[in-house]
């Protein structure tokens, strides 16, 4: 329907409801102009609804000369891991520690039931004394039969004999003492107590249990330092042995290697590492050798079994492209990343990642040096979709300082 017909028949309708108000019907007429109000209400066209444009956070990235890292994923153990197992069986009565602190070694952990053991000591002190009393009268018998035997009273049979029963008496002596010694150490053992310097973890037995022998009741890991465990090519291995081939080299190189570790924040840790352990064989299904890295830990914030990544840094520069780890999404096997067009359009591109340094991830492919990327709102856009880009502004850099007009502090 178009609009110059609907005015026509308006025209000819409102010929006819003039004639017809004339003809006394004024309700008619405004009914007549209702409709015509309503047709050309509804043939007038129709602006499409347009979306405002999706705000995102952009920021340009360009190449810049950066350190070669070697980064391997790695394991926090203690460089100690006691575990403390029960020596002898019995009742828990006490855990003397706090779970989770720092002991000292010989501190006593947990005590188990000592009457049975204190009996069989006393059992076997008394088992000793008697031993001890037939030991001395034997004793005193042959020494009066080898006066006998000088002046022929007594034969050399009857002396020797004495001699022999002294002999075995001197050995009973022993075994009651060797006796009386264990007794005393499985009496000791109802202490159970660290081995080491370390924390303690949480106990595996509660008090009232029946603790059978080597039952394993908790462990003691000495954390500072800490050793940080990880894994290296075999290849890897060979280059490093080929550039020093002396054991001269090898050991001085070993010993100035530098690592640094990176935490499940991806925030570096404040202390460095040494090198300290490279193990004696290849693991043939994996076809890798073991790293130990040594880390101070003196405020006890590295705790065991964390993953971490290990990191030494090379000698060599080269062009790197790095993004805000947020700019960086992953699909499945694939890592992509939005780009703003110059008429701010979006252009996902798929990009290849390397090392993620601090908050920040190593591009190694998909980019060029001037590319405006999308940090915040990457996953609210879509390829070919028109956007507002307003700057990011990264929250880890501190600004600087702003400048003030204000009039100084007295004394400034």
């Amino acid at each position: 329907m178009h609009r110059n017909s609907t005015l026509q028949s308006l025209k000819r309708t409102s010929g006819r409801a003039i004639l017809f108000s004339s003809n006394g019907s004024f309700r008619g007429f405004l009914a007549l102009l209702l409709v015509a109000t309503l047709l050309l209400t509804a043939c007038e066209e129709k602006k499409p609804f347009q979306l405002p444009e999706q705000i995102v956070l952009t920021e340009k990235v360009y190449q810049k000369k950066e350190p070669v890292y070697m980064e391997w994923i790695g394991t926090l153990t203690g460089s100690v891991n006691a575990s403390i197992r029960a020596q002898v069986g019995g009742y828990l009565i006490k855990q003397d520690y706090v779970e989770g602190t720092m002991v000292k070694a010989g501190t006593v952990l947990f005590e188990i039931d000592p009457r049975p053991y204190q009996a069989s000591l006393d059992q076997a002190k008394g088992t000793l004394a008697a031993a001890q009393a037939t030991q001395l009268k034997s004793q005193q018998d042959m020494e009066r039969y080898k006066g006998l035997v000088t002046s022929g009273a007594v034969s050399q049979q009857e002396y020797q004999n004495e001699v022999q029963v002294n002999d075995a008496n001197l050995a009973q002596v022993a075994a009651a003492q060797a006796a009386v010694q264990l007794a005393q150490l499985n009496l000791g053992y109802t202490k159970i107590k660290s081995a080491v310097d370390g924390v303690a973890g949480i106990a595996e037995a509660q008090v009232g249990d029946l603790i059978g022998q080597n039952v394993e009741m908790t462990t003691v890991s000495t954390i500072d330092p800490i050793k940080a465990v990880f894994n290296v090519s075999e290849q890897l291995y060979l280059n490093f042995m080929m550039e020093h081939p002396e054991l001269a080299q090898q050991e001085a190189a070993q010993k100035n290697a530098v690592l640094e570790l990176l935490l499940s924040d991806g925030l570096p840790y404040d202390q460095k590492g040494t090198l300290d352990i490279i193990n004696r064989q290849v693991n043939q299904q994996t076809g890798t050798i073991q790293l130990v890295g040594l880390f101070p830990n003196p405020n006890g914030v590295l705790r065991p079994g964390s993953f971490v990544r290990v990191r030494m840094s090379g000698k060599k520069l080269q062009d790197t492209i790095m993004v805000p780890q947020q700019a960086v999404m992953q699909l499945q096997t694939m890592y992509v990343m939005a780009v703003v067009n110059p008429d701010n359009t979006i252009k996902i591109v798929n990009v290849q990642v390397g090392n993620q340094i601090g908050n920040k991830w190593v591009i190694t492919s998909g980019l060029t040096s001037g590319d405006n990327i999308v940090v915040e709102g990457v996953d609210k856009v879509k390829d070919g979709q028109k956007v507002n880009p307003q700057p990011f502004v990264d929250p880890t850099v501190t600004p600087p300082a702003a400048q003030t007009n204000a009039a100084p502090a007295p004394g400034q």
